[in-house]
């Protein structure tokens, strides 16, 4: 399986080993940053999103437990710049960017500053 990300949170994926490649939608109002594959089926990912024209920038951390097919918003993490994802396992990760570094061990739900 495949899986690109790109501008504006376009999601690609391919079954078929890149041979043919499908639009899959994002339920979430998010531009994704970084993702990574946790397993076999979990994708966290982690992107900004701006409200009031532009300002008041919020970055967001969410997954997919079936490859990409539908995302839940995991953390909403308000007035941060968080651009980056590393998860150890499905509840072990860390998220950093301009705002900081951040470690969770409950799959994003919390996390403290590193």
């Amino acid at each position: 399986m495949g899986l690109c990300i790109g501008r504006g949170s376009a999601i690609l994926k391919s079954t078929d080993t890149g041979e043919t490649w499908n639009t899959q939608q994002l339920n979430i109002d998010v531009n994704i940053e970084d993702f990574q594959f946790i397993g076999d089926s979990a994708i966290f990912a982690i992107g900004d999103h701006y409200t009031v024209n532009g300002e008041n920038m919020t970055s967001k951390l969410i997954k997919s437990e079936n490859l990409g097919e539908n995302w839940d918003s995991i953390s909403i993490l308000t007035g941060k710049q968080l651009h980056s994802i590393w998860f150890f396992n499905n509840d072990l990760g860390i998220v950093a960017g301009y705002d900081g570094i951040y470690r969770t061990v409950d799959k994003g739900s919390s996390r403290n500053t590193v």
